[in-house]
């Protein structure tokens, strides 16, 4: 039988962890576009990028993140 691997475990949060995070939390969905728009209208700490140009942050950065979309949201 083909079990399934974990997932890698990374000492920095993506936007995809965001997302998960916020829907498991407060069951709010949002796709990526909408957290990219979001990015550029509300002030979100500036991620750190990665060799291939992904958006990194760190848990506080991530949670501030949070804090700011669901403000916007009214949650």
């Amino acid at each position: 039988m083909d079990k399934q691997k974990p997932f890698r475990k990374f000492k920095y949060l993506m936007v995809g962890n965001i997302l998960r995070e916020l829907k498991d939390e407060d069951d709010l969905m949002l796709t990526r576009v909408t957290f990219y728009r979001l990015e550029k209208s509300i002030p979100f700490p500036p991620p750190h990028r990665t060799v291939g140009k992904w958006r990194t942050y760190t848990r506080e950065e991530a949670d501030t993140v949070k804090r700011l979309i669901k403000e916007n949201y009214n949650l």
